[in-house]
């Protein structure tokens, strides 16, 4: 009877806190898409927009885009496509549903693990709700975050429930989430170390003695049949404990080489940033990370990295996390609770810590998801040690607790109305930090989105000023001096983009494209060969130089066989659908004298162009049919 009595009480604060979590994010299916990589996963992929066909499922399976190879993430996109079509609020729903099981998984887990109900849930709350926790619950594009997170939770609480029985049958559970979580993000490979953080505490599988390179160490503690815990673990040798774990360090060790692998574009160069500096700034993110769990401000989307670091504030954070560090060890006997959750957290960030630096950013707030909850149950263990001290000790942690979660109830929610849209996400991120022109270039991006034109070109100017080297910026300051028709300075940004990335196709094409426009035919030329060269089977160069040899007005530029193989692939690639592509072929074909061709071709524009309500493309159509069947070719 007591048993049922306390499971309902299990699934009553379970059900509050999901309760309480849905109440605080529902805000979230609000927002909007931002332009910060939810066009790569969602607005602008057809892959993931076609859903469940072969061809997107072996896309899927193959792809490392973004550098990361993650078919599950992949295939929850392609339902939310499915399901919600591009209606934002549904994606928002997805990431949603997926923090609320997390929440529910961990307060379970943690339940069964330690048999501590009231601690469990506030380690559950300050996850659900904390602050930090906004950015991959708000972000379409960071489902990865929390479908990985969601599988983390589920493979822990499988891993609890084969460590009180242990046995092939109950293993294959906790090898089939962690393998699942894997291809959802490979942030996770760290939780075989994890499990045996939880074999020493609160597990206490490992022997009540071990001995390590001849010295007895006591692994104290209090039993695990003692504390509530819904089952007693049985303990094990270490070289078992260690043996337990290696088909998972295996996964673990194929997604490491995996991810780097895939990751060789993406990591910045050790001449970029040396190895030195990596070193500072995850000394320092380590102490930020905490900080800002303890006080949640100024939290953004992007923290650019340092230009000059200061010596003394980097030594201050070494000392820190290694008295830290020693603390929770000399503790081990006394207080194991801090070794575990000590080590959890600085355990489970070393992937995105920066020492491989993937990105230009110092930290992230996603990267902290699963890794507070360590300190969580740092905090939530010692303040209950410190409470039963006082006579009045435990309602002052009641009290504490629940002043706790109103905190990040109240900053949460502050925090999300800022991932409203991209502009109010980055107008926030420039507002807050200095020297972030990765800020600059993606509100920019969210002004062009909304026609603000002179404001994204502001924003693209301030981040070329920042980093003169960052030609994306240059690249799109290029595009909006256009559009502002200031041609001749789109010309200058142009030339300096190319010289920053001379084997980047579209931006020796967008060079070529200006100087079309300015009347610059034949330098035009050399540079709409050179995008072709770089990529041969993209269909709007070829389109383009083809037109210049077709119907252009200087002589020595003409070449019709050549414009009839340029625009011939073109068509081809596009599969003869599309009208634009097809006026150039019959450009093309009459500039070759093969007028029956030319007319045949231009017949076919008239007809698909009327068909798909492109009238000005059937006029010029048939402007050019005159000109064939005078006999003559067409010139612009």
């Amino acid at each position: 009877m007591a048993s049922s009595s306390n499971t309902r009480r299990d699934y009553l604060i379970c059900g509050s806190l999901v309760f309480l979590t849905l109440a605080v994010f529902w805000p979230v299916t609000r927002c909007g898409f931002v332009t910060l990589d939810d066009p790569t996963f969602v607005i602008n992929n057809p892959s993931v927009q076609n859903g469940f066909t072969w061809e997107s499922v072996q896309w899927a399976l193959t792809t490392y885009n973004l550098d990361f190879w993650h078919p599950l993430t992949w295939f929850s996109h392609m339902l939310d496509c499915r399901l919600f079509g591009l209606k934002p609020a549904g994606h928002h729903l997805m990431n949603l549903l997926l923090h609320l099981a997390s929440v529910a998984l961990i307060f379970l887990a943690l339940k069964q693990m330690t048999g501590a109900r009231w601690r469990s849930a506030f380690v559950a709350a300050l996850f659900a709700l904390h602050p930090l926790h906004v950015e991959p619950v708000a972000w379409v594009g960071e489902r990865k975050e929390v479908l990985s997170a969601f599988f983390w939770a589920l493979t822990v609480l499988a891993y609890v429930r084969y460590a009180a029985r242990p046995n092939a049958l109950r293993y294959l559970p906790v090898f089939a989430c962690f393998a699942l979580g894997l291809t959802a993000k490979p942030m996770h490979v760290t939780l075989p170390f994890l499990f045996l953080l939880l074999d020493v505490w609160p597990l206490q599988r490992f022997p009540a003695q071990v001995r390590i390179f001849g010295h007895v160490f006591t692994m104290a503690g209090t039993p695990a049949e003692k504390t509530g815990a819904v089952a007693a673990f049985p303990r094990r040798s270490p070289a078992w404990l260690v043996g337990e774990k290696v088909p998972l360090l295996v996964l673990s060790a194929a997604s490491v080489a995996v991810t780097l692998g895939t990751h060789v574009k993406a990591m910045v160069t050790l001449t970029r940033e040396p190895f030195l500096w990596r070193f500072y700034n995850a000394a320092l993110s380590y102490l930020g990370y905490m900080v800002k769990m303890i006080w949640p401000a100024k939290l953004v989307v992007f923290y650019p990295l340092p230009r000059v670091w200061v010596k003394w504030h980097v030594i201050a954070a070494v000392l820190v996390l290694a008295g830290l560090s020693l603390a929770a060890v000399w503790q081990v006997k006394r207080r194991p609770y801090l070794a575990t959750g000590w080590f959890w957290f600085l355990g489970t960030l070393v992937p995105v810590i920066g020492i491989v630096q993937v990105g230009y950013q110092s930290q992230a707030d996603r990267f902290t998801y699963v890794p507070l909850v360590g300190l969580f149950i740092v905090i939530a263990w010692g303040a209950h040690e410190i409470a039963t001290r006082w006579r009045l000790g435990l309602v002052m942690q009641a009290i504490g607790a629940a002043l706790a979660i109103l905190a990040c109830l109240l900053t949460t929610r502050a925090q999300l109305a800022h991932w409203q849209n991209s502009v109010t996400l980055f107008e926030h991120a420039v507002r807050l930090t200095t020297n972030n022109c990765f800020a600059n270039f993606n509100l920019g991006n969210a002004y062009i989105e909304q026609s603000r034109v002179e404001e994204a070109r502001e924003q693209f100017a301030l981040a070329v000023q920042i980093d003169p080297n960052y030609a994306e910026a240059r690249h799109n300051l290029a595009n909006a001096l256009f559009l502002l028709g200031r041609a001749g300075e789109s010309l200058e940004q142009r030339r300096v983009v190319v010289k920053l990335k001379p084997q980047s196709p579209s931006a020796n094409y967008s060079l070529a494209f200006v100087l079309l426009a300015t009347g610059q035919q034949a330098e035009a030329v050399t540079w709409y060969r050179e995008a072709i060269r770089l990529r041969p089977n993209w269909p709007v160069p070829l389109n383009d130089l083809a037109w210049i040899l077709a119907t252009s007005s200087h002589a020595e530029l003409r070449n019709g066989a050549e414009a009839v193989q340029l625009a011939g692939r073109a068509c081809e690639i596009t599969g003869g659908q599309d009208a634009h592509f097809l006026g150039t072929l019959d450009a093309a074909c009459a500039e070759a004298g093969r007028l029956p061709e030319a007319i045949s071709v231009a017949e076919r524009v008239r007809a698909l162009a009327l068909a798909t309500g492109q009238n000005n493309l059937a006029q010029d159509a048939e402007k050019r049919l005159e000109f064939y069947r005078a006999g003559k070719p067409f010139r612009q």
